[in-house]
């Protein structure tokens, strides 16, 4: 095989593959149920601080969550304690 029919194969081969990724099409979701692009999930998991699309879509444009929103930290009184040691 020459060098110009392997290259004429790999630039086949790499448009091929370009064409079939941009004609992808994008799933439809029912309801009120969030796209992700490639799946769908429900509502409520959009902005939860999950990122339960694998392109993190449902976590874009969500309002910060607030320190005094956040629940509180409980913290005992009563947990042990360990020194710190950093060597020379």
């Amino acid at each position: 095989m020459t060098i110009m029919t392997t290259c004429t194969i790999l630039c086949v081969l790499v448009l091929a593959c370009a064409g079939t990724l941009s004609t992808a099409q994008e799933t439809k979701c029912i309801g009120d149920d969030f796209n992700c692009g490639d799946k769908c999930i429900p509502s409520s998991f959009v902005c939860d601080g999950h990122f339960d699309c694998g392109n993190g879509k449902d976590e874009v444009n969500c309002k910060k969550v607030s320190a005094a929103a956040a629940p509180p930290v409980a913290f005992r009184d009563d947990a042990p304690t360990f020194p710190l040691e950093f060597g020379d």
